[in-house]
């Protein structure tokens, strides 16, 4: 069987990858773009990576050249992309907090890595606070769990509501950590949780879960266990992790 141009013989595009050819359907040059787009997302591309040609772009994708610069310009004006006439078109370098902020779209990659950051932060500054919290510092913290506990138990609050009284618990004990840069540094992966992974991490069938697991860790921190702080929040961030990538895994399956 003859194999198309621009392709290798196990159908692998020019700059390496799998491509997965699109059918003609309405809207085709957003999908075009979110096929490409899921391929530097997925760090296949680094800043400043020129893609494949137009003709070998297009002949592995399956689709018309029109399509494919419909598709380009699509991402040019999104910032992604930056078509240089005569030259190509390159990977734009975007900060990963931005562009996840901005597109609300997530791969496996990123549930990876911001639940590795968040354990990388979360963690000490959970036993840091068990250690240098004061008095002032723990009523804080106890009060910022007894609301959301509070809100679960009555069952009137928004899901996103919620989530903000969750996140609120957590920023009481790192900002009882004693540290102005883990501070900022949660502060940013807040803001990311916020925009794209709340409504995954917010689903009521987590919240017994998530219930006890704040229990744990207050009980920690309350108890000066920084040892146990530690662990617990280790224990609780791993266990979101899960939750994440099995909402998420339809998602993907269906991209």
């Amino acid at each position: 069987m003859a194999r198309r141009r621009g392709t290798d013989s196990d159908g692998r595009a020019p700059g390496g990858g799998q491509w997965s050819a699109i059918p003609g359907r309405p809207r085709l040059a957003d999908r075009i773009a979110a096929e490409i787009q899921a391929k530097i997302d997925d760090e296949m591309w680094e800043g400043g990576t020129r893609l494949p040609s137009e003709r070998d772009l297009a002949a592995a994708l399956g689709v018309s050249r029109p399509s494919l610069r419909e598709a380009l310009q699509l991402l040019a004006a999104r910032r992604v992309v930056e078509i240089r006439h005569g030259a190509g078109v390159f990977v734009l370098d975007v900060d990963p907090v931005e562009r996840l902020s901005r597109d609300q779209r997530l791969s496996p990659s990123d549930i990876r890595e911001f639940f590795d950051m968040r354990e990388v932060l979360e963690a000490p500054a959970t036993a840091w606070a068990a250690e240098r919290a004061d008095d002032e510092d723990l009523a804080a913290i106890a009060e910022a769990h007894q609301r959301w506990e509070s809100a679960v138990d009555a069952g009137e609050l928004s899901d996103q509501e919620l989530f903000a009284l969750d996140v609120a618990f957590h920023e009481a004990i790192v900002s009882a950590c004693g540290n102005r840069f883990m501070l900022a540094g949660m502060s940013t992966l807040r803001r990311l949780q916020v925009d794209t992974m709340g409504p995954t991490m917010r689903k009521a069938t987590h919240l017994p879960t998530t219930r006890r697991a704040h229990r744990r860790i207050l009980d920690a921190v309350l108890a000066r266990d920084p040892d146990e702080a530690r662990q617990a929040a280790t224990d609780h961030i791993r266990t979101a992790r899960r939750n994440a990538e099995d909402e998420l895994a339809p998602s993907t399956a269906e991209a």
